[in-house]
């Protein structure tokens, strides 16, 4: 008799189970933090990817509000240290929040501190290689503090070289080093530079359509394996 009672609750207990797995929400919360490269515009890869997420129907929101387009590392550590509340129609959302809930982050940061330094130190130097050292070292700090309040998927974009050739050596040290901090976040690395058309005559540090389109398909692949493996 113990053990037909025994059988029958292990039976319910699995169906139970069974119910819960089908009935399990599966939409993603989506979150993009950062800055010029994940600002809401139709031909940026961040759109691309609510627009994926919306074609498969997996999308449950959208939350783009916290970029800043010139932001650098230090700008989101504060950030979420100060808990930046933004209001949407008549909801107040905090980061730390936001954070918690997203099944997806997409952070873009860093490329504005580089990029300064590059505007004002044309030359490829020592010095050059330090900082980069110190936007990796704020870095991550930056990501610790992610993971302290999203346990879920977090994507990084890559640094990229739209000057010249010079610096290809100065991007790719970085990219390996970040490669390196990602992992023991246990977070994922998106290239970017691989995506970039270097010619002479670039005037701006924005991505083209299709270069936006090439780090999507990059992101895409990841979202492949993170979110909707089967």
């Amino acid at each position: 008799m113990k053990l037909k009672i025994l059988f029958i609750l292990a039976l319910i207990s699995f169906i139970v189970f069974v119910i819960y797995l089908n009935s399990k929400d599966t939409k993603v919360y989506y979150l993009t933090l950062g800055d010029y490269l994940v600002e809401e515009n139709s031909n940026g890869y961040a759109e691309m990817v609510k627009e994926e997420l919306e074609k498969r129907k997996k999308l449950e929101l959208y939350l783009s509000e916290f970029n800043i387009e010139d932001a650098r590392v230090t700008d989101m550590i504060n950030q979420i240290e100060e808990n930046r509340s933004i209001k949407i129609g008549e909801k107040e959302r905090t980061i730390k929040n936001a954070l918690i809930k997203a099944d997806l982050v997409l952070l873009s940061v860093g490329s504005n501190d580089l990029f300064y330094k590059l505007d004002h130190e044309p030359a490829v130097t020592e010095e050059l290689y330090d900082r980069v050292d110190q936007i990796l070292e704020d870095s991550e700090k930056l990501y610790k503090l992610l993971r302290e309040y999203s346990k879920e998927d977090i994507f990084v974009t890559g640094f990229y070289n739209p000057y010249s050739s010079d610096y290809d050596e100065l991007i790719d040290y970085a990219n390996e080093r970040l490669k390196k901090i990602l992992n023991t976040c246990d977070m994922s690395y998106i290239e970017v530079n691989k995506c970039i058309n270097t010619i002479p005559e670039r005037l701006e540090e924005k991505l083209t359509k299709s270069e936006n389109q090439c780090v999507y398909q990059n992101i895409e692949r990841e979202m492949e394996k993170k979110l909707f493996e089967s």
